[in-house]
């Protein structure tokens, strides 16, 4: 028996009153994703250059611009790792999204064909 868990999703009817706002909250989902991802990706980015660097400094308050102490190096590392999570789980959404938006495009394009015959 197989782990893997597969969505269930309901067919995308493009003649549905509904199917531009649902397109629309898909994409719209999947912009907010990509923008999301970007911001991590930087932050992670940053991180990453302040380990090896060893540019690990205080970002505020009454120690600002001293060297992190263990404890503060520690939470940075947290930083990093938590951040790394966060932004594979926003990378697997985002990619759900997108085969949810292929599938959404295949409809169109059939429905399309149907409708109105091949181009």
């Amino acid at each position: 028996m197989s782990a893997q868990v597969i969505p269930i999703l309901r067919a995308f009817n493009p003649a549905s009153a509904a199917a531009e706002s649902e397109y629309d909250g898909v994409a719209h989902r999947m912009n907010q994703l990509s923008a999301a991802c970007n911001r991590r990706r930087l932050h992670a980015s940053e991180l990453r250059r302040q380990f090896v660097e060893n540019d690990l400094v205080a970002a505020s308050g009454s120690r600002k611009g001293d060297a992190l102490t263990l404890r503060g190096r520690s939470r940075r590392l947290q930083q990093l790792i938590d951040n790394a999570i966060d932004l594979d789980k926003l990378e697997k959404e985002r990619e759900q999204l997108c085969e949810r938006l292929e599938m959404m495009n295949q409809a169109i394009e059939n429905w399309a064909r149907e409708t109105y015959g091949p181009s």
